[in-house]
């Protein structure tokens, strides 16, 4: 196994002689396989380890478990210790998001912020190749392109630190063959079996109903396909670095920002102007996972139509203009400039807020809209009001105001909005443009976010207050 994981380093070029690498170690398994081997190997490669360890505190009893268990191996190691604890069951209802990704962003955030205080660049995580696989299948069922098939990568930057996987060429059978033969503990994870989690459902009942009916090697065929699908999407997407290149308009200076010439665009392939889309939107300071196909589809659409100039609405205040040959991003407001707007909502029909180019299109009928939205502000944004909670009071749709709160559903008490701006990561010159309902001084719902405390649908048969927000184009 050592000699593996020194394979994958190299090969990969993870991390070089005399680097300090923060271990993250959970206790589980991998992650004490991983600290072992990184113990061994430390000496000769001249490599300053750092354990790091967060307490999620998710599992009562068993979280302090694994934390004390962690801070035992670091002394046996005689390796430093950084421990901290979050309450990721707090961070989830407060974002609205799985356990499973507010534990995941409590840890890279976590890792970032040890790595600064350590003064280390790089920190090792131990997923493995059953990891991977798991992975390239959530986002197969979830629909995905080349970069969801790739899966894991074998390094990504996080927040300025240098995140490694070691383990990704290795099978946690071969993990378990490891600590079992040279009798080291780890910790189990009670929850690990528990099949309400999606992964969890992938990885003890979808795999295995594969390896039996299609492949017993499955795991590692899925990882061969992963493999080529990131060598594919790298190639790709250095080959789209050029075409953005030959579409700027004008050529910009080094680091300024610019905009795309429709003419040359349009003329590319349809594969090639999505991922030229796609990198120009990240370039403009759109974050990679909110940029969906719908999204430059639309974009997409702008650049093929017939008219010489056109708008597509991303989100409250961000925009995508087409005007005079070029492709531009235009905000509705920026940081000198306050936008500030108030209508009444039709009971049944189209509000129109030219301040932002919105709409807002209501109607009665049965059922509770369930589909996940884009974000906070993202359109086309969607929700289902109480219309017992309406009754005959007047709903209004506003811009947001310094101050104002509201009591999402499912929490305790009120939030101030702009927390939940923050959470979002919504810039603060784009947060006047997010539109929200009001009706009798309460905010009761935001675009993109929950519904208020009292105004959700009880089940699919009550009528409802049916309400979509959508760009006007």
């Amino acid at each position: 196994m050592r000699n593996r994981i020194l394979r994958t380093i190299r090969e990969r070029e993870l991390i070089a002689i005399g680097d300090h690498v923060l271990l993250a170690c959970s206790g589980g398994a991998d992650s004490v396989a991983m600290t072992r081997v990184f113990s061994a190997i430390a000496r000769p490669r001249k490599l300053r380890l750092t354990l790091v360890h967060l307490n999620h505190g998710t599992r009562g009893e068993a979280s302090e478990g694994d934390e004390q268990f962690v801070r035992r191996l670091a002394a046996e190691l005689d390796l430093p210790c950084v421990v901290e604890r979050r309450d990721v069951k707090r961070m989830a209802r407060r974002r609205k998001v799985s356990l499973e990704m507010a534990a995941r962003d409590a840890r890279y955030s976590f890792f970032a912020e040890a790595a600064v205080t350590a003064g280390a660049g790089i920190v090792a995580t131990a997923h493995t190749l059953d990891d991977q696989a798991e992975t390239v299948l959530l986002n197969l069922g979830r629909g995905t392109g080349l970069a969801g098939l790739g899966g894991i990568p074998y390094v990504t930057e996080r927040d300025s630190v240098r995140v490694v996987r070691p383990l990704r060429d290795m099978r946690r059978a071969d993990v378990i063959r490891y600590l079992s033969r040279n009798e080291f503990a780890w910790r189990d994870d009670a929850s690990n079996a528990d099949e309400c989690h999606l992964r969890n459902r992938v990885r003890h009942t979808i795999i295995p109903a594969m390896a039996r009916a299609l492949n017993p090697e499955v795991v590692d065929a899925i990882a061969r396909t992963s493999r080529v699908a990131a060598d594919d999407d790298a190639w790709l997407t250095s080959l789209a670095e050029e075409l953005m290149g030959a579409c700027q308009y004008p050529a910009p200076s080094a680091g300024e920002a610019f905009d795309l010439a429709v003419a040359v665009l349009a003329n590319l392939p349809v594969a090639a102007r999505r991922r030229v889309l796609r990198l120009w939107l990240a370039h403009r300071g759109a974050a990679v996972e909110q940029v969906s196909l719908e999204m430059v589809d639309r974009i997409d659409a702008l650049v093929r139509g017939r008219r010489g100039s056109g708008t597509v609405v991303l989100s409250a205040g961000w925009r995508i203009e087409r005007s005079y040959g070029c492709l531009r991003v235009a905000r509705t407001r920026d940081r000198d400039q306050e936008i500030a707007f108030r209508y009444r909502v039709q009971r049944s029909g189209m509000t129109l807020v030219p301040e932002a180019s919105l709409c807002v299109e209501t109607s009665v009928a049965e059922g509770i809209w369930r589909e996940p939205s884009q974000g906070i502000g993202m359109l086309p944004a969607r929700a289902s009001l109480s219309l017992k909670a309406l009754g005959r009071s007047a709903l209004f749709v506003r811009s947001w105001r310094e101050g104002d709160r509201m009591c999402p559903r499912g929490m305790r008490g009120s939030k101030k909005l702009q927390d939940v701006f923050s959470d979002a990561k919504v810039e603060r010159s784009m947060r006047g443009c997010v539109p929200l309902l009001e009706c009798r001084g309460e905010i009761v719902w935001l675009a993109g976010y929950c519904v208020a405390r009292g105004w959700e649908v009880p089940d699919d048969a009550a009528r409802a207050l049916q309400v979509q927000v959508a760009p006007v184009v």
